[in-house]
C-alpha cells in the first residue's frame, strides 16, 4: 500500500453511512458493502490485488452492483475512429396553408440575461418574469 495514501478502514464507524447507502441501493448486507468499498478503492488507487485471499475471508464479491472496470483495462481497449455524422436537411413543421401566421411574438428573456446565464453568472429572476420578458421584447423592437 502507498504510505501517502493508506487504504481507509471501511469497517470503521465513519464509513457506516456508505454501508447504509449501498445496502439501501443494492440490497447488500454489511459485508458485501465493505467488500465493494474495498474493491472500488483498490481499483481507483491501482493497487495490485493480493495473490492469496486472507484466511477466513471466503465470501464472494458483491453481485448486482455497478460494474467495476479497471483503468488499465480501459486504456488497453483500442479507440474506435469516429464516423462522420450524416447531415440532414432541417424540416419545417407542419402548418395550415389557409391560416394566417400567429400575430403574437413569443416573449423571451433579454439578451443580457441569456448571456449572463451562458457565462454562469448571477441573474436576477425579474428578467424571467412576464414583465421582464415584455420589457426585453419592447427593447429589442425599438
Amino acid at each position: 500500500m502507498d504510505q501517502e495514501n493508506p487504504m481507509p478502514d471501511f469497517v470503521d464507524d465513519k464509513a457506516h453511512p456508505l454501508h447504509e447507502a449501498l445496502r439501501l441501493a443494492f440490497g447488500w448486507d454489511e459485508d458485501q458493502a465493505i467488500q465493494h468499498l474495498d474493491a472500488t478503492w483498490r481499483n481507483n488507487q491501482e493497487v495490485p490485488e493480493p495473490r492469496d485471499p486472507p484466511p477466513g475471508n471466503n465470501q464472494a464479491p458483491p453481485q448486482g452492483g455497478p460494474p467495476q472496470v479497471r483503468r488499465d483495462e480501459l486504456a488497453q481497449q483500442p479507440e474506435q475512429p469516429e464516423q462522420p455524422q450524416e447531415k440532414k436537411k432541417p424540416t419545417i413543421a407542419n402548418f395550415e396553408e389557409d391560416e394566417p401566421p400567429p400575430n403574437a411574438i413569443a416573449s423571451r428573456p433579454s439578451q443580457y440575461a441569456l448571456q449572463k446565464i451562458t457565462a454562469f453568472e448571477y441573474v436576477e429572476l425579474w428578467y424571467f418574469t412576464r414583465e421582464g420578458c415584455f420589457e426585453a421584447t419592447k427593447q429589442s423592437h425599438s
